[in-house]
């Protein structure tokens, strides 16, 4: 029997999330892109809170109430990973940290990223920053690469879970619901409202929308 655990809206924040972190890496690399690099992660910040919403008032599976924060659940998971005690439909308490962990990284990471555009760079929503002591300093930048580290980490980790997962549990099918949005589980179905459509729709096309306003030239407020 299977289970629809994840919806099309979030499977589709998913595959952007990927897209998005991975340009913005690569973009860091070179100071001819820093210019996309900006816009990647602004639309990245924009991507993360829709999903703020989005675990607020989302599907069954989606929503932050249905995920395990607890230490206990979290010590009983990792301690079972070979005779699991439980199935999870939607996240386990492994996966629920890493998400959480994941989406506040990259909300900073928005944050100092700006700031750091702000003041060094005196371009961006912050570059009225650009006159004042903080213009030699590197402190937002250092910031912005320590956070840069951490999330590579938590996604080493959550990536990590999901190929454990793979190797131990198979048969759960949760590595292919990333794209039919099917485990092979018994479970209620997530389902949308035409709410929750609308929310997605606009929230989605905010992070591209973003993302395109930002690399439209310099009269724009992100990178001009």
């Amino acid at each position: 029997m299977k289970v629809y655990v994840w919806t099309l809206p979030t499977r589709i924040f998913h595959s952007l999330l990927v897209l998005f972190t991975l340009s913005a890496y690569i973009t860091s690399e070179w100071d001819d892109l820093l210019t996309l690099h900006v816009a990647l992660g602004t639309a990245l910040g924009m991507l993360l809170l829709y999903r703020v919403l989005w675990g607020v008032i989302g599907p069954k599976y989606s929503r932050f109430s249905d995920f395990n924060l607890n230490i206990t659940a979290l010590k009983e998971y990792l301690l079972s990973l070979f005779n699991p005690k439980k199935k999870y439909i939607g996240h386990n308490a492994a996966a629920s940290y890493a998400m959480v962990g994941i989406i506040i990284v990259i909300l900073l990471l928005t944050i100092t990223g700006l700031l750091t555009y702000g003041t060094q760079e005196n371009r961006g929503i912050f570059s009225f920053l650009h006159d004042t002591f903080l213009k030699d300093m590197e402190f937002f930048e250092e910031i912005h690469e320590f956070l840069g580290a951490v999330l590579w980490f938590l996604i080493a980790v959550h990536v990590g879970g999901v190929l454990v997962d793979r190797l131990l549990h198979a048969k759960d099918g949760t590595l292919t619901s990333i794209i039919d949005g099917h485990k092979n589980m018994e479970g209620e179905n997530a389902k949308l409202t035409l709410f929750q459509k609308a929310v997605a729709l606009i929230g989605i096309g905010l992070s591209l929308f973003i993302l395109l306003y930002a690399l439209s030239g310099n009269g724009n407020i992100i990178t001009g």
